[in-house]
C-alpha cells in the first residue's frame, strides 16, 4: 500500500517521466570511466551515426548540475539501459563490497535500471559483456574470469541513494530491497552482447552498435503496432485516481453525516 500510496498521481510530485509518455533518449549508456571511456566513446559514436538517441554522460550532463541527478534524470528519460560490464568495471570492486561501504555509482546506475524497468520506464536491458584483451589484441570471453562473484548483501548507501533519487524524481519509494547478486543477476539474465575476439574494439562495437539500433526499431515498431498502450495505461492510473478522490470525498460525506447524527442525537437528550 506504501509503494500505490507514494505514486505520483497520489503525493501531487512533479515527476520526471510516466509509463506512456515519449522517452527523450533510446538508449543510456553505463559504463565505469576509469576502465571503459574508450569503449563507451566507439559505442556512441556508432549509435549516434546510426540515428539512435543517446543519453551519455559526456555530451548530455548539463554544466552545473549534479553527476548523480544528471543521470537519474537522464536514465528516467531513457527506453533502454546499456551498461558496459568488464573485470575492470566491476569484478574486485563488487566482491569487495559490504553493507558499509560507499556508494558504487556503478551499482546505483544497474540498482536504478531495475526499479525503472519494474515500472514500464525502461523497456529493456542490453549488457555488453567485455572481456579481457590479451597481449595480442584479442578479448576474451567475459564469463571466463571476468564475471564478479558478488556478495549477497545490499549495500545501504546503495539503497539510500537509490530512495534518495526515486524521490527526487517523483517515483516515491523503491519497489523492492536488492543484494549485489540479486542485482548482477538481474542485469545479466537480460540477452545481451558480447566483446570477444581479434577484429579489434572498433569492429566488435560496431558490431553491438547494430545489434542496440536492431532493438531500439523493433521497440519503435512494437510501440506503433500497439495503437497507444501507453496512453492507455496512463488513462487507467488516472482512472484509478478519479476513483481514490471519489472514495476520499464520499468518506468525507459520511462523516460529515455522522457528525450531523450525533449533533441531533444529543439535542434530542438534553
Amino acid at each position: 500500500m506504501a509503494h500505490v500510496l507514494s505514486h505520483p498521481f497520489f503525493t501531487g510530485h512533479n515527476v520526471g517521466r510516466l509509463p506512456g509518455e515519449v522517452a527523450e533518449f533510446d538508449v543510456f549508456l553505463s559504463y565505469r570511466v576509469d576502465s571503459d571511456s574508450a569503449h563507451v566513446n566507439q559505442l556512441y559514436d556508432a549509435l549516434v551515426a546510426k540515428g539512435v538517441r543517446v543519453w551519455w554522460d559526456k555530451k548530455c550532463l548539463k554544466p552545473g548540475v549534479s553527476w548523480e541527478a544528471g543521470f537519474c534524470a537522464g536514465l528516467v528519460k531513457s527506453r533502454c539501459f546499456v551498461p558496459l560490464l568488464s573485470k575492470a568495471a566491476i569484478k574486485d570492486r563488487f566482491e569487495a563490497l559490504t553493507e558499509d561501504s560507499r556508494c558504487d555509482n556503478v551499482l546505483l546506475e544497474y540498482r536504478l535500471s531495475i526499479e525503472l524497468i519494474d515500472r514500464g520506464l525502461l523497456e529493456r536491458i542490453y549488457p555488453i559483456m567485455i572481456g579481457d584483451m590479451d597481449a595480442s589484441g584479442k578479448y576474451g570471453n567475459y564469463f571466463q574470469g571476468c564475471h564478479p562473484n558478488t556478495p549477497m548483501i545490499a549495500v545501504r548507501a546503495v539503497e539510500h541513494k537509490l530512495a534518495e533519487h526515486l524521490e527526487g524524481q517523483g517515483l516515491g519509494l523503491a519497489l523492492r530491497d536488492m543484494t549485489v547478486r540479486q542485482v548482477m543477476d538481474a542485469i545479466t539474465v537480460n540477452q545481451g552482447g558480447f566483446v570477444q575476439g581479434t577484429t579489434g574494439p572498433q569492429a566488435l562495437l560496431e558490431e553491438q552498435a547494430v545489434l542496440i539500433e536492431k532493438m531500439v526499431r523493433e521497440l519503435d515498431d512494437s510501440s506503433d503496432a500497439s495503437g497507444g498502450k501507453g496512453l492507455n495505461l496512463l488513462q487507467q492510473l488516472q482512472e484509478a485516481l478519479a476513483r481514490a478522490e471519489a472514495a476520499e470525498a464520499a468518506r468525507e460525506e459520511d462523516r460529515k453525516l455522522i457528525e450531523a447524527l450525533r449533533i441531533e442525537l444529543a439535542s434530542k437528550r438534553v
